[in-house]
């Protein structure tokens, strides 16, 4: 048996090599040598069996189980007592806390490693499990927060197990009931087991490691030391504050060692040769096995490592050495107000706990002495009683150092706290929740003391008591955490705020629409443009069709004719029904409804439009006239597919002769000169913003080039039909002279055309040009990346205008303000400037007047020129003020009309007034 173990490990040790020399040769190539680490660590477990019958073990098993239940009922009812506790404290109200509709801490970043994972062959080598595990979960339920949320709440229900299992290796069994149940109940543990985060995770396997540290040194079996191996190995893959881990488990091995060699060498009756014999005859074996089994799990990190990677040490550098020009400069500044920092790590547990209110409930403001401003201090980590026993465990544990597994934790607890406080760059409470256990273990050695005491005082009435101490002690901790968690911390306003993610939202609603359903997304106070390539929001934005874009209007009218349309907007800084009623000003059958985040945090604005609707539009409007003098009102409201129009297919809707008057706008794709004409035989004329490009009225054929910009523009077609019969049509030339015949998807039935002209400028040239009902901001960078496809060198956006005429129905004082943002802006009315400002490229600027404007038309100019930012482009509001006109002035203590300005009325801006002009 010796001999085939020897020959399991050797071929262990023959198949982990294979595996890291394909990868090493086949980079990036994870499942080619994820088999062969499989089948090492498979032959290195069967090669740690022990000499026995399974057969034989397996009856004796069975035969001991009905007295074993028996013998220790108590024990095992207190077990599931404590256990369901645990359940109670993480799965109540699992779903209301955390928002299902809500993520924080790195929770998107997981769910998107998980979504690569499963669709787009990822092999993370950092924080694997964060990423495998919800793949799992994702395959198994689909991709949802409550499938990314799931394995790491089971984990941090079961880290009950191993972590009762390490008491009892340590202490009495009332003694680790307790120490078990003050986990089962920590309210710390509680919140860090229901988040989707790398840096909460390894928890279970940290305590799984640590029983199996224990009882390894207890039994000396090498199946103890193959899953040590496997758990250090897997800690080198882990949040930074868990790869301190294995240098631990050295520390704690060397340190027995070297305990034993001292001991040796004290006795005068035996040499160091017989020590370090024996010492090898007994270890070897488990040695090697804890080594081939943590460098095949390291394997992966070895083969990257050697091609140059800093992946274990990444995390690290980026965290400490970026303070200064050098490393000595990075770790001055660490180290230069490194009392502060340790005094605030020290209280976290029983004084002023974390202030990130998704992790904590959030207290009172008090000064922070590293930093020196307000912070919201929250909750100490611990309850009262955890806390107390916690501050006397460490003092009796420093007192009794020397006594084993004392030093080992309270190096551990001291190392984490004292490195997680000093070096990092920030301050953040979560990085030390690997220790919550071994607070509880530290615990554990003072109850061990105080019940051995009592047992040497008092005997059986002493243990009995201590033990009705103890129950005292559990129940008191298990209403503070009770309590404060869900009396408190679930239901406030500020922690659940800290889980609003209106990306996260906005996906949620994306993904709930039909597949085939074409999304434009907007927003003005974040990029959304990432949406629509691989990201971290793919799981919960997946199959998400359609395009981000550059400005608020961008994508009406829909030219996208064979799918239901979306229109969507993140965070509008215009009123909702302002964004519905911009919407529906293109399409009045569009239904919005619009969406807020439970503390105020997001808005989203849905509008929905059928396909039916969007080819319903496509074409003119046409107002029909029985006879050619177009007097009176029309007989026919209608719209008309124009592009071809073929009278003896479809029929007139009019006796013949009629007229008819159609309005629209027409799409231009690339800016350029370009003429319009028809070939119909009747009387036509056709204008393009106002200008006349084709007549056939007065007898002969005028023919018009006009320099039409990229985009929408006004179309008005004047037509007299005398003959029956016959057909009309719509072709454009272009710049070289060629015939294109216009198509229905180029035209949108609209009349009357309100808004303003607004003019992009590119290297100062005027390229884009669009009818705009509203004046709204431009992102900037997807702007350059659309205006790039048509050049061979990035375009240089310099700037944009708006012009056009504002239609003022009531006489009086107006206040408009101007706000500007990554440039220079300025408004005028009737020929005068009226409001200007210049934006700092990240900071906007506003200007405001109060003008008092007639009935009428007024002549509207606004022109921004463009200096850096992200954003760029003008926002105009306007109310009207209570003015005493015979007094000239506002009447006193009159504010403005409204709690809030709002946009321009559509229907009050014309581009065009020709009768005017």
């Amino acid at each position: 048996m010796r001999i085939i173990r020897a020959i399991l490990i050797c071929a262990a040790m023959m198949t982990s090599f294979l595996g890291s020399w394909r990868l090493y040769h086949r980079p990036g190539d994870l499942d080619a040598a994820a088999p062969l680490y499989g089948l090492a660590l498979a032959a290195l477990w069967l090669g740690t069996w022990e000499n026995y019958s399974l057969a034989h073990k397996f009856k004796a098993w069975k035969a001991k189980l009905v007295p074993g239940i028996r013998a220790h009922r108590k024990e095992i009812l207190a077990c599931l007592v404590v256990f369901g506790l645990a359940i109670f404290m993480r799965v109540y109200l699992f779903g209301y806390f955390p928002p299902a509709d809500g993520a924080a801490f790195e929770e998107v970043q997981t769910g998107g490693g998980a979504y690569g994972i499963l669709n787009l062959h990822a092999r993370p080598l950092e924080f694997p499990l964060t990423g495998y595990l919800p793949a799992l979960a994702f395959h198994l339920w689909g991709e949802s927060s409550f499938a990314l949320r799931f394995p790491f709440l089971i984990l941090g229900v079961l880290t009950i197990v191993p972590f009762y299992l390490l008491l009892r290796e340590l202490f009495e069994t009332e003694v680790a009931l307790f120490g078990t149940l003050l986990l089962a109940v920590c309210r710390w543990h509680a919140v860090v087991s229901r988040i989707a985060d790398e840096l909460f995770l390894p928890i279970f396997f940290e305590v799984s490691l640590l029983y199996f540290l224990v009882k390894g040194r207890r039994t000396g079996k090498a199946s103890h030391f193959f899953w040590l191996g496997i758990l250090t190995g897997y800690t080198f893959y882990a949040y930074m504050a868990y790869r301190a881990i294995p240098f631990f488990v050295f520390l704690f091995f060397g340190g027995q060692f070297l305990w034993g060699f001292l001991t040796h060498c004290l006795s005068p009756k035996k040499g160091l040769g017989s020590y370090l014999r024996r010492t090898w005859a007994g270890s070897y074996r488990q040695a090697l096995v804890f080594l081939v089994a943590m460098l095949t799990v390291l394997g992966p990190l070895i083969v990257i490592s050697s091609r140059g990677s800093t992946l274990f040490v990444e995390a690290f550098l980026r965290h400490v050495f970026i303070r200064g020009d050098t490393a000595s400069a990075s770790l001055q500044l660490s180290l230069s107000d490194w009392p502060a920092k340790v005094q605030r790590a020290l209280l976290i547990f029983t004084h002023r706990g974390a202030d990130y209110a998704a992790l904590n409930l959030p207290g009172e403001l008090m000064l922070d002495p590293v930093s020196g401003v307000l912070l919201a201090w929250g909750e100490p980590m611990l309850d009262p009683v955890s806390g107390v026993l916690l501050a006397w465990g460490v003092a009796y544990c420093l007192l009794t150092f020397y006594k084993p597994y004392r030093l080992f934790f309270l190096t551990w607890l001291f190392t984490i706290l004292l490195v997680g406080a000093v070096f990092p760059l920030n301050f953040y409470v979560g990085r030390f929740s690997g220790l919550i256990p071994v607070l509880f273990v530290v615990v554990c050695f003072l109850i061990q003391a105080l019940w051995e005491a009592w047992d040497r005082l008092f005997g059986w009435w002493g243990r009995r008591g201590f033990a009705l101490c103890l129950i005292g002690l559990s129940g008191l901790a298990l209403y503070f955490n009770v309590d404060t968690f869900f009396g408190k911390q679930v239901h406030d306003s500020r922690v659940r705020a800290a889980y609003e993610d209106g990306t996260l939202a906005l996906c949620y609603y994306l993904a709930s629409f039909p597949p085939d359903t074409y999304v434009y997304l907007w927003s003005e106070t974040q990029a959304v443009d990432f949406l629509f390539v691989p990201n971290d929001y793919m799981w919960a934005c997946k199959n998400l069709w359609g395009e981000p874009l550059s400005s608020l209007t961008e994508g009406l009218p829909v030219r996208i004719p064979s799918a239901d349309v979306a229109y969507v907007v993140l965070n509008p800084l215009a009123k909702v029904e302002e964004i519905s009623g911009l919407v529906q000003y293109f399409y009045p059958e569009a239904s919005c409804r619009s969406v807020a985040g439970e503390q105020g945090l997001y808005t989203i604005v849905f509008c929905h439009v059928s396909r039916q609707v969007i080819s319903q539009r496509q074409g003119l409007q046409g107002e029909y006239y029985q006879g050619s003098d177009f007097r009176g009102s029309p007989a026919v409201t209608q719209v008309d597919r124009v592009a071809s129009l073929d009278w003896e297919r479809e029929g007139p809707p009019l006796d013949i002769p009629f007229g008819v008057i159609w309005r629209g706008m027409f799409y231009v794709e690339k800016e350029g000169p370009y003429s319009l004409g028809s070939d119909t035989g009747d009387e036509v004329e056709i204008t393009v913003d106002g200008q006349c490009l084709f007549s056939t009225f007065e007898g002969e054929e005028l023919v018009r080039v006009a320099e039409l910009a990229k985009g929408w523009h006004i179309l008005d077609i004047k037509f007299n039909k005398k003959v029956s019969g016959g057909r009309f049509n719509l072709y454009q030339f272009d710049e070289k002279g060629q015939k294109r015949q216009l198509t229905d998807g180029d035209l949108f039935a609209l009349d009357p055309v309100r808004g303003l002209v607004r003019i992009r400028y590119f290297d100062g040239e005027a390229v884009l040009r669009r009818i705009d009902p509203v004046i709204s901001f431009t992102y900037v960078p997807l702007l350059l990346d659309e205006e790039s496809q048509r050049s061979v060198a990035r375009p240089h956006f310099t700037g944009e205008k708006w012009e056009g005429w504002l239609e003022v129905r009531d006489e009086g004082l107006y206040n408009v303000r101007l706000q500007s943002r990554g440039g220079a802006a300025t408004l005028r009315i009737d020929g005068q400037e009226t409001a200007g400002c210049v934006a700092a490229e990240s900071y906007p600027c506003k200007a405001s007047a109060d003008l008092f404007l007639t009935k009428g038309y007024h002549k509207l100019d606004i022109n921004h020129s463009y200096l850096g930012g992200t954003w760029a482009g003008v926002r105009l509001t306007w109310a009207l003020r209570p003015f005493d006109q015979a007094q000239g002035r506002l009447r006193s203590g009159q504010a403005l009309r409204g709690e809030a300005q709002g946009m321009l009325p559509i229907d009050c801006l014309l581009p065009y007034r020709v009768d005017v002009e």
